[in-house]
């Protein structure tokens, strides 16, 4: 009988130790669940994350792409606006040296007329003075 009740006793206290072990397996199992739940919530913000981020990521590129566009077009029009300043410029000094063409032509019609002007002159004068000496033989004759 002491044995039956040492067997007993020995169930028992493996009943109250496999209880004991039941139940902090149970706030493990428990623990272990909030663990997964907090990991699983972190994750899904992880994720969410790494969404807004490659969102954000997709938005500048594009932001970078019309940058470089834009930057492209700047410089061709600065390209463009120097190859028409130097055409200007080209033109500018063509007409520059038609105009001192033109002046060099306008300060020899000036000569050619201040001595034609000279020589109308010299030629009124002699007209005048054969006229006086044409009047004054002629006056003799009378």
């Amino acid at each position: 009988m002491a044995s039956a009740q040492t067997a007993m006793m020995l169930q028992e206290e493996a009943i109250r130790r496999n209880e004991r072990e039941r139940k902090q397996m149970g706030e493990k199992i428990s623990q272990l669940e909030r663990q997964v739940a907090a990991l699983e919530s972190e994750r899904r913000l992880e994720q969410e994350n790494f969404s807004k981020v490659r969102q954000s990521e997709s938005r500048l590129e594009e932001e970078r792409k019309l940058s470089r566009r834009a930057l492209d077009d700047a410089e061709n029009r600065i390209t463009q606006l120097e190859l028409n300043r130097r055409s200007l410029e080209g033109e500018l000094q063509r007409m520059k040296m038609c105009l001192t063409d033109r002046e060099s032509e306008c300060q020899a019609l000036e000569e050619r007329n201040d001595s034609l002007g000279k020589q109308i002159q010299v030629g009124r004068l002699c007209y005048e003075a054969d006229q006086m000496a044409f009047d004054c033989n002629t006056a003799g004759d009378y």
